[in-house]
């Protein structure tokens, strides 16, 4: 189909441009598809990679919260208040059993 229309484009008298635009309309548009559908899969997969980075340093930060040494010995630290909480989700997440 390529080759009719460039053969298309070089017989007298040449085409107008409202006949080329109509001639390669359905190919301009199958081509703009595709690439907003490739666009779309790349904005997902960096969406994606963002979201696993943030929940890293999230865990990250709260694993510095929890294991700092300066309160190793004090028991008051982790058994009070928001640390506690912290602890408990620490625990939550890392060590779960099944039933």
């Amino acid at each position: 189909r390529w080759r009719s229309r460039m053969g298309m484009m070089i017989v007298n008298p040449p085409p107008t441009i409202d006949e080329i635009c109509r001639a390669v309309a359905d190919h301009a548009l199958d081509e703009m598809d595709s690439a907003h559908a490739v666009i779309d899969g790349m904005n997902d997969a960096l969406a994606a990679e963002y979201e696993s980075g943030r929940g890293f340093r999230l865990l990250m930060k709260f694993g510095f919260v929890n294991e700092r040494p300066e309160f190793g010995v004090d028991t008051r630290w982790s058994e009070s208040g928001d640390c506690y909480v912290l602890k408990l989700f620490r625990d939550y997440v890392f060590h779960q059993a099944d039933a």
